[in-house]
């Protein structure tokens, strides 16, 4: 099973490691910003997140500047497969299915006969 991704991550524009973690400095206006070279361990946000929808950006760009960083878009592809190398069973069917029964479950209950009441 194949499982695609896009994220967004800060690289340091003179190190090129990658903006782990990063706080504001109380009583200056800096950021420190802590970095690792790994880009699994870099922090990361979603491209349709909404902080990133809001001002078409402009907030992580902001903080892209001060942290004095360069934004980039991550495409990444995960194969997915169980211990024994098998591609893992497709839940989606199965999670909407029983999705189904739950609220088709519930509106019985709501609609059903109040014989117990009488």
């Amino acid at each position: 099973m194949k499982k695609t991704e896009k994220f967004i991550v800060l690289r340091d524009k003179n190190t090129g490691d990658y903006i782990q973690n990063y706080k504001n400095n109380e009583g200056a206006f800096t950021f420190s910003a802590r970095l690792t070279s790994e880009i699994q361990d870099a922090a990361t946000n979603l491209v349709d997140s909404i902080e990133i929808a809001e001002n078409d950006g402009q907030s992580l760009k902001a903080l892209a500047q001060g942290l004095g960083s360069e934004i980039l878009v991550v495409e990444a592809e995960y194969t997915l497969k169980t211990l024994d190398g098998e591609e893992p069973k497709d839940l989606t069917d199965e999670i909407e299915s029983a999705k189904r029964k739950h609220f088709e479950n519930f509106l019985r209950g709501l609609l059903g006969d109040n014989d117990e009441e009488e």
